[in-house]
């Protein structure tokens, strides 16, 4: 199982801590190259299909909760847990202009409703 980074002492089960610029493989041609893209929560990600057979060109952005249709993920869900909203706000707006932002045109972005 894997977890976003900051996600230590979150769970009570065995995890892995994913950390940005990780690269999990998947096959000989395959891999996931892990962004820390915070904002809708403290430790999300976006795994960012890469294909190494053709210098970890990357193909495609599964961004789960980060990004959406016309939207991005909500920054003030994670008061309960001692995060502000603004705080939040904060982190997404970096993470969307430097991580996002800055995916190369030809990267298919796969986000929820797509």
């Amino acid at each position: 199982i894997y977890f976003g980074p900051g996600s230590a002492g979150r769970t009570k089960f065995t995890h892995h801590e994913l950390k940005d610029g990780e690269i999990i493989d998947l096959s000989s041609q395959y891999a996931f190259h892990v962004l820390h893209t915070p904002g809708h929560t403290p430790e999300s990600v976006v795994y960012l299909l890469i294909d190494k057979t053709k210098g970890n060109k990357p193909l495609k952005a599964f961004t789960g909760d980060t990004l959406f249709i016309g939207s991005c993920g909500r920054p003030d869900l994670v008061g309960s847990i001692g995060y502000a909203a603004e705080e939040m706000a904060k982190l997404m707006f970096y993470t969307l202009k430097t991580k996002i932002c800055t995916l190369p045109d030809d990267v298919q972005v796969r986000s929820y409703g797509t």
